[in-house]
Order: C-alpha cells, then structure tokens, then sequence
C-alpha cells in the first residue's frame, strides 16, 4: 500500500471514529439531561462551554452552565423522555459541528398553581446546534445552541422580551 493511500485511510478512520464519539458524546449528554444529573453533563463539556439554551440566556464558563443547572433541576422535577436523531456531523480536525433533533416526550406537566399532572401524548421537537472541540484525545461539548421547532417554534425576540420582563428561568 502507497504512503498517499494508507495517509488517505489513516484520515477517514480518524473522522469516523471522530464522528462516532460525538454521537456518543452527545448520547451521554442527554442521558445525564433525563437523569436530571449535571455532573455528568458538565463532565462533557470543554472549561470554556457557551451554551444558548430557550430562557437560559448565552451562558459562559463550565462553572455557570453548572451552577444554572444545578438550578433548573432542582426547580424542574418532571420527568420525561427523549429521542435524540437525525445527527449532520461535520469534522475538522480537532474541531466538529453537529446538528441533532430531540423529541421530547413531556411525561409530567407541570399545573399554573403547583402540582403535576401526567399526560400522555404530549411532545416537542427541537434542535441542537453543537460544536465540539477534541482535547487530550476526548471529544468535548464547546457550544449548545439549543431551540424549540414545533409545534411551537421558539422566537428568539420574543424569548429575550420575556425574559427581560420575568428576569427568565432562574426561579431561586
């Protein structure tokens, strides 16, 4: 075998197995989301996470994206069910982008005056927007850019207005 073609192989392996520890990557993420565990989320993430998540605000740090939540979960109690498909991953050397929609399937729903009630059927399509970085051999999340898309699409004016108005999601 040619030094260009076992070069050329050596190349497309790495990006392969790239793209298989992002989908990994990206699995474990939203097992630590319905486990409600940030520990294991923020173990994900590279020291300089961003993250822009519905409500949340443009988060920097890992300490932050921690800390909020930390925050969110011990606010948010239901507990629901997630799909995570449809992944466009697109690898750069030590970098990466990725695409993936979620379905959420809302098991608890929260009532306007306290309590829960179960529901079925309930559901919300949305869309991460990732990039990730490879440090010291192990892919990181570096940015989640995170939106609802159906059935009600989330509007990003609309989004920041209300969370100027109600100071957003942070309840404590």
């Amino acid at each position: 075998m040619s030094e260009e073609r076992l070069t050329a192989l050596e190349a497309r392996l790495d990006r392969l197995d790239s793209i298989e520890s992002i989908r990994d990557l990206q699995q474990r993420y939203v097992r630590g989301l319905a486990a409600r565990d940030a520990d294991a989320m923020i173990a994900l993430m590279t020291p300089d996470i961003v993250t822009d998540i519905t409500w949340h605000g443009e988060i920097h740090g890992i300490d932050a994206v921690g800390e909020d939540m930390r925050l969110i979960f011990r606010n948010v109690r239901q507990l629901d069910g997630y799909v995570l498909s449809s992944p466009d991953i697109q690898v750069d050397g030590d970098t990466a982008t990725g695409v993936w929609t979620l379905h959420r399937h809302v098991a608890d729903y929260p009532l306007p005056h306290g309590g829960f009630q179960r529901v079925w059927g309930v559901w919300q399509e949305c869309r991460y927007r990732c990039s990730y970085r490879r440090e010291a051999g192990v892919w990181k999340i570096a940015r989640i850019h995170f939106r609802s898309v159906a059935p009600d699409p989330d509007h990003d004016d609309k989004i920041k207005a209300e969370a100027a108005r109600t100071g957003g999601f942070k309840t404590d």
